[in-house]
């Protein structure tokens, strides 16, 4: 599992979406969201993303930057 923090924004509707990259694949999540490789969003906190792999009931959690120090969001560009 190698997934990092991109950055995290509140949606119009007050949903929290935090934006997740894995090699050259970035997802917006929340809580609740089923990732490819089986991983569910459990829980988003200021510390970090928890995610839970209901198979072997293990939990990891992908490392939120202090304030300040997250990674610039950069559009992707277009096809």
């Amino acid at each position: 599992m190698s997934y990092r923090y991109l950055g995290q924004m509140v949606d119009p509707s007050g949903k929290q979406v935090v934006y997740l990259s894995r090699g050259d694949h970035d997802v917006a999540v929340s809580v609740g969201t089923r990732l490819d490789e089986g991983y569910v969003v459990e829980a988003i906190t200021p510390d970090g993303v928890r995610l839970n792999y209901p198979p072997l009931h293990a939990q990891v959690t992908v490392p939120v930057p202090p304030s300040g120090n997250a990674p610039p969001l950069v559009p992707s560009s277009a096809p």
